[in-house]
Parts: C-alpha cells; sequence; structure tokens
C-alpha cells in the first residue's frame, strides 16, 4: 500500500504557503527534492469537519503519508493537530522547509533555519513492557536507519544523536492519551549560529554537508521512516523489553569513558558511563558506587 506525499499551499495561521516553486527556491538541498519528486500535480485535500486544502501531489509516492509545509510554528504542533483531525494515520509525518519554535530537550527552543530536516512523526504504541523503553526503542531505530543512509551515529543518552562526537540530530517524544508523537531534527546543512544555541551546551553541533554527506531532506526522511518502522515494529513484536537495553549499550556515547554529569542544571560531577539500566535509565559509576540517572545531561571531559 503507498501514500500520498502533499505539499500544502494555502497557507493559513499555522502554515505559510508552499508550491513546487518556492520549495525549489527555499534551498539548494529542497531544490534537488522538488525535482526528484515531481512532477507535482494540483489538487485538494479534505480536511474535516468540512473543508479543503489546495495541495500539489508528488508522482511519487510513500509508504506513509508526508505532509510537506513551508514555515510553521512548528511540526509538532500541526502534527497534533492534523491527528486530532483525524487525518494523521500512524507513521503519517509532517515535514517542515522551516520552523519558528521548533522544541528540544526540556522544551527548548529550537533554531530552525531552511536547509535542515524539522520533521514530526505519529509512533504506535509498542506493546506492553516497552513504556520506559520508548525513548531508547524510537532512539536506537533512528540510529540504524541513519546508518544505513551511510552516516553512523551514536547515541548521547537521553536523546541526541552524535557524528563524530558533534550534535548533528535530536528527537523528543510526546504522549497525549496514549497517542506518541515523535520530533526529529537533523542538521544537514546549517547549524544555528554560537548566538543562537543555549551557553550550557554540552557538545559543538555539525552539519552532514560539513562532513562530506549531501543528503537532501525529503529524500532522507522517506528513506528515514521506512526504515525505522520496520526495525521499530519487528523489536517491539519480538524483542524481550528487558533484554533490549543491551542493544542500545553498543551504540552508546562515550560508553566506558569519564564523563561530567549535570543534573538540574546545577549538580555538576565527574563519573564513567557504565551502561543502560533495565528502564533506560543511564549508569553512570562514581565515588565507588552505581547510579541511575533518569534526567539530566553528560558532556565528555
Amino acid at each position: 500500500m503507498t501514500a500520498d506525499i502533499l505539499l500544502w499551499a494555502g497557507g493559513d495561521a499555522a502554515t505559510g504557503p508552499l508550491t513546487p516553486d518556492t520549495l525549489a527556491s527555499a534551498h539548494a538541498l529542497w531544490a534537488r527534492d522538488a525535482v526528484s519528486f515531481g512532477r507535482w500535480l494540483p489538487g485538494d485535500f479534505v480536511l474535516p469537519p468540512g473543508g479543503s486544502r489546495p495541495v500539489w501531489r508528488s508522482a511519487r509516492a510513500a509508504i506513509s503519508p508526508v505532509f510537506l509545509v513551508g514555515h510553521c510554528f512548528s511540526t509538532m504542533d500541526l502534527t497534533w493537530k492534523l491527528l486530532d483531525a483525524g487525518v494523521l494515520p500512524e507513521w503519517g509525518s509532517v515535514l517542515a522547509v522551516s520552523q519558528e519554535r521548533g522544541r528540544g530537550q526540556l522544551r527548548r527552543h529550537w533554531v530552525s533555519p531552511p536547509g535542515n530536516l524539522y520533521a514530526s512523526l505519529v509512533l504506535p504504541p509498542p506493546r506492553a513492557g516497552w513504556g520506559e523503553l520508548l525513548p531508547l526503542l524510537a532512539g536506537w531505530c533512528f540510529s540504524l536507519a541513519l546508518e544505513g543512509l551511510g552516516v553512523p551515529t551514536r547515541l548521547k543518552w537521553p536523546n541526541d544523536f552524535l557524528l563524530l562526537d558533534q550534535k548533528v540530530a535530536g528527537m523528543l517524544i510526546e504522549e497525549r492519551g496514549g497517542r506518541l508523537v515523535l520530533g526529529f531534527g537533523l542538521n544537514l546543512a546549517e547549524v544555528p549560529a554560537a548566538g543562537d544555541l543555549r551557553r550550557d551546551r554540552a557538545i559543538p553541533a555539525t552539519a552532514l554537508l560539513r562532513e562530506g554527506y549531501s543528503l537532501t531532506p525529503l529524500e532522507a526522511w522517506n528513506t528515514l521512516v521506512n526504515a525505522v518502522r520496520k526495525v521499530y515494529t519487528d523489536t517491539s513484536d519480538v524483542v524481550d523489553p528487558s533484554r533490549f537495553p543491551p542493544l542500545v549499550t553498543e551504540r552508546l556515547a562515550w560508553m566506558g569513558r569519564r564523563v561530567l554529569v549535570l543534573e538540574g542544571g546545577e549538580v555538576a560531577y565527574q563519573a564513567r558511563i557504565a551502561g543502560l539500566s533495565s528502564s533506560g535509565g543511564l549508569l553512570v559509576e562514581h565515588d565507588g558506587r552505581l547510579d541511575v540517572l533518569y534526567s539530566g545531561s553528560v558532556a565528555p571531559l
């Protein structure tokens, strides 16, 4: 079964208007996607409870529907809106050219210039036993999918992806009434200016173009969703949750190394990363004991 890739042509309070031409002019990487996913056919999309939106429909199809918008406030907000309207199924997603206020860890605002990948994805809830491990499961799936694109990443607990010890991607999961939306961002071309980064950032950021990778947003996202869908479904259906953390440990950044641990933005101490607990917390060894972190962050020494 295939699904549509739609450009939302009609702007409103939530999104800016988008056409194949304005998509191509947004950034050189988007220009490549505008060509490779053409022809773009004009049409309408029914949006309950009784309206429609003008769209451009790609001649190419996806396994799950993708709604591509121009500038928006947040792909997370728009995904929840479409989910509430009943038009976005599990594995459906929203992809934006740029965002005004994307959400990052601890709900920090995320600078989102054109050229990078900003997306939100509706995740199906996993079966019983996976609840606390869901962030690890999703992060592991995306790390494997990125490797399939030729980008070898490590997972920086709890929700960042590192390339050569530099942050290249991040994710966030929100739950409302048993429904799950995952926000994902990947630096393809741009890195926020130093003045736009929070002062307590633990590590530097990079973009794939800087490291010799040339991926386009829509092509990369289409490939990532297809790969994540298969691994997520197979793993949550087959693997015993209690046996899963050791699989993630193999991709954990700075495993066995000493790091600086920050808790609550104030408490800082040195420790050695020892692995992951059965519930997904980070195991750190310091002062002769083994502790479990459920919040906070770590940085290399």
